[in-house]
C-alpha cells in the first residue's frame, strides 16, 4: 500500500470523527448560570486593599473583578449590588468604598458593587454603630437607614472571620472571644441573609485559609501567632463538622490548596493569582449547586474541541499505520 492510499483514509476518518463529534455537539449544553443580585459581603479580602506602599503592588478590586470576569466570560446572567452607589473616584456620598481613589477601572463596564468592608470582623458587620457604613440590618433593609438601599440578593457570597481571628476585639471594643464566637456569629448573618434575600436565594460561605501568622500578630491589639493558627483551624473544624453552619448556607472550601506564599502579596491578602483561587471556588460552587442553571446551545462552544478530538484521533491512527510498515 502507498502513502497515497493512507492519507485518504485518515481525512476521511477525520472526517467521519468531526462530523460525529458536531452532531454530537449540537445536542450538547453548556449551563449558563442565572445567579440574579449577586452580594459579595466580606472584609478587604472582598474589598480590595488599593495601593500598598509598602509592597509597591497594587490589589484594588479583591476577588471581585476575576469573579465578575469569569461570569461575563462563561455568559450566566448577574448583577453585583451593594447598599451604596459607586462614583467615579472610587466612594459613594457615604464614603463607602469601590476601588482606590481615581482608580482606573480593570476594564469597561466592570461592576463594581460589593458590601466588603477593610478591617470588619463578623461583629462589625453584625453591630457597627457607625452611620456612615452601617451594618448588616441597614443593608439589607431589616432597620431601614436614610443613604442606604437595601438590597435583596439572590446569590450572597461570604467571607469573613479573618480579623476575628487577627484582632481581639471589634470596632466597639468587644471581644472576638473563641472559634465558637466566631462561627456563632457566621450563622446569625446566614441567617440575616437567608430572611432577606429571594425565593430561591443561594448563600455561600468560604472557609478560612492560612496566612502569615507571624506578620500580622506585632501589636497589642493582636492575638499570637499561635492563638490566630489554631482559631483558623478551629473555625474550619466547626464549619466542616456537617452540624454546626447554617444548612441554608452552602460551604466552600477555600483552605485546601490555598498557599499564602504564592497567592498574597503581603501575607493575608490575595493577589492576581489569589483572586483567581478565590473567585474560581465561589463560582464553582455556585454553578454547581442546580436552582439557577439555565441551557445554551453549545455547538459552537464544542467546534473548536470537536475538531481538535477528531485530529488527535485521527492522527494517532495514521501514525500506527505508517509506522507498522
Amino acid at each position: 500500500m502507498c502513502s497515497s492510499d493512507l492519507i485518504n483514509p485518515t481525512m476521511k476518518l477525520t472526517s467521519s470523527i468531526f462530523a460525529s463529534m458536531l452532531v454530537l455537539g449540537l445536542t450538547t449544553e453548556v449551563q449558563a448560570a442565572a445567579l440574579g443580585n449577586v452580594w459579595l459581603l466580606g472584609d478587604s479580602v472582598t474589598q480590595g486593599r488599593g495601593f500598598d506602599a509598602d509592597t509597591n503592588i497594587a490589589n484594588e478590586w479583591g476577588y471581585r473583578y476575576e469573579l465578575w470576569k469569569t461570569l461575563n466570560t462563561n455568559g450566566d446572567t448577574f448583577d453585583f449590588v451593594s447598599a451604596g452607589t459607586p462614583t467615579s473616584n472610587g466612594f459613594d456620598e457615604d464614603n463607602r468604598y469601590y476601588g482606590p481613589s481615581g482608580a482606573t477601572l480593570p476594564e469597561p463596564g466592570f461592576d463594581r458593587d460589593h458590601e466588603g468592608r477593610a478591617g470588619w470582623s463578623t461583629s462589625d458587620v453584625l453591630n457597627n454603630g457607625d452611620s456612615s457604613n452601617g451594618n448588616i440590618n441597614h443593608w439589607l433593609g431589616t432597620t431601614p437607614v436614610t443613604g442606604f438601599t437595601s438590597v435583596t440578593p439572590d446569590t450572597t457570597f461570604i467571607f469573613l472571620g479573618l480579623n476575628d481571628i487577627i484582632s481581639t476585639n471589634d470596632g466597639g471594643g468587644n471581644a472576638h472571644g473563641t472559634a465558637t464566637d466566631i462561627v456563632n456569629r457566621l450563622n446569625s448573618i446566614v441567617s440575616k441573609v437567608d430572611a432577606a434575600d429571594g425565593a430561591n436565594g443561594q448563600i455561600f460561605v468560604g472557609t478560612l485559609y492560612d496566612y502569615d501568622f507571624a506578620e500580622y500578630s506585632q501589636f497589642s491589639s493582636q492575638r499570637s501567632a499561635a492563638d490566630q493558627e489554631a482559631l483558623v483551624d478551629g473555625v474550619n473544624a466547626l464549619l466542616n463538622d456537617g452540624t454546626t453552619l447554617n444548612t441554608t448556607a452552602t460551604l466552600v472550601d477555600l483552605t485546601t490548596g490555598f498557599d499564602w506564599n504564592t497567592f498574597t502579596n503581603d501575607g493575608l491578602h490575595p493577589g492576581d493569582v489569589g483572586a483567581q483561587f478565590v473567585a474560581s471556588k465561589f463560582y464553582d460552587a455556585a454553578t454547581a449547586s442546580g436552582p439557577t442553571a439555565v441551557p445554551v446551545p453549545a455547538a459552537v462552544w464544542l467546534f473548536g474541541s470537536a475538531l481538535l478530538g477528531a485530529q488527535f484521533v485521527a492522527s494517532k491512527f495514521y501514525d500506527a499505520a505508517t509506522a507498522s510498515g
